[in-house]
């Protein structure tokens, strides 16, 4: 049976004497004296956790200093990791669970080896940890990926620590500004469809009778939404009174879009606009214009099936699943595979914008990007070919 946690003002007896812990404010507070100094105590424990102020009060017992300080000497690397897989372990996933007691398991065990006597949070300085990742590089086995996720997995306990609040700070922060350097990995270039693809994806898709299919690429390449903003199209987005009919793109009832306050107005093209009048007499009493059957927004993963299912039929070769075996193909003088996916069209949209020679900020407004340094930066996605750079239509203005 669970031991029900005390009452504000219950005591607790710790080794013999009687100490107050009290919760207030969410927050555990200690009153009491030392029992060998009698030094008086009266103070807060800065941790909402009943188990970890228990621990608190012995560290303060033993160190016969009369303070408790979050994130001094009251909890080491183990406390917290054990604390946090006992609190955790029904709200994680088996195999979240798996992969930090490993990184967990395994920093413990170099630090027993290079650091038996001083394990507390606060001990765990920059250079420690640097020192641990250089130990993790030189083992032949370990790939550097591996590294990054150890630290990772070891900054997302701290994390959860500092929310508590149990530490004050994260020894693993490999934020932007954080003291840990990581291995930094070459972002893969961005990749999109070429024209005569994106079309012929359209004429097989409307020849299999996946009609969903081909009003998603329609839409996504001719106005550059990203695919969730697309799923919660309404009758009401679309207006119909502007001599360029446009697409209004806002929150609507519990989803908000990536930027939360931002409204985006977006024309439409010729066959953009022949979607949006089919869909909306199709969907004339349901909420949004792509939905499922039960009437909830569509999901990325099962469209994303569908459409690369017309892949091979437009001669867009799938990405290999093992990694080798992609590299073996390119050796033997096979292209590299393009990983091409819904946003993929978001790229195609921005790079046809200013192939038609439209300026950046007007493009921005579109697409919702704040930065210019965003657009350009999808404009140079690779599309397999730049043939006809100068043959493309003009965008429906």
């Amino acid at each position: 049976m669970k031991k029900k946690q005390p009452e504000y003002g219950a005591s607790h007896s710790y080794r013999g004497h009687i100490l107050k812990i009290r919760l207030t404010n969410d927050v555990w507070h200690l009153s009491g004296n030392h029992p060998e100094t009698g030094k008086r105590f009266t103070g807060t424990l800065k941790t909402k956790n009943l188990k970890v102020a228990k621990q608190a009060v012995d560290e303060y017992i033993d160190s016969e200093n009369g303070k408790i300080e979050r994130g001094h000497c009251t909890i080491t690397f183990k406390q917290l990791t054990d604390t946090y897989l006992s609190e955790r372990k029904r709200r994680l996933s088996p195999a979240t669970l798996e992969r930090i007691t490993s990184s967990a398991t395994m920093f413990q065990r170099w630090l027993d080896i290079e650091y038996p006597h001083t394990q507390t949070i606060s001990s765990l300085t920059p250079s420690k940890i640097r020192k641990f990742q250089e130990y993790r590089e030189d083992i032949d086995s370990v790939k550097p990926r591996t590294i990054v996720n150890d630290i990772k997995n070891l900054h997302s306990v701290c994390k959860w620590g500092i929310r508590e609040p149990i530490i004050e700070s994260s020894p693993f922060d490999y934020s932007n500004n954080g003291p840990i350097d990581l291995p930094k990995k070459d972002k893969a270039k961005l990749s999109t469809y070429t024209r005569g693809e994106r079309d012929l994806l359209i004429k097989l898709a409307k020849d299999s009778g996946d009609i969903l299919i081909h009003d998603l690429i329609v839409v996504l390449s001719d106005t550059g939404l990203r695919f969730d903003e697309a799923a919660h199209i309404t009758a009401t987005s679309v207006s119909w009174d502007a001599q360029v009919p446009t697409l209004k793109m806002e929150a609507v009832g519990g989803w908000t879009p990536k930027v939360h306050d931002q409204i985006r107005t977006i024309p439409l093209t010729d066959q953009a606009q022949e979607v949006m009048k089919r869909r909306q007499a199709m969907k004339r009493n349901s909420r949004y214009l792509f939905e499922t059957s039960y009437g909830n927004p569509i999901k990325r993963n099962h469209t994303l099936t569908r459409l690369k299912k017309l892949f091979p039929d437009a001669g867009i070769r799938l990405a290999f699943k093992n990694k080798e075996d992609e590299e073996a193909y390119i050796d033997k003088g096979g292209d590299p595979a393009r990983r091409l996916h819904w946003h993929s069209f978001r790229n195609y949209f921005i790079k046809q914008c200013f192939k038609c020679g439209i300026v950046p900020a007007q493009v921005m407004s579109w697409v919702g990007h704040d930065e210019e340094k965003m657009v350009w930066h999808y404009a140079a996605a690779a599309d397999g070919t730049e043939a006809g750079f100068d043959e493309f239509a003009k965008l429906n203005r």
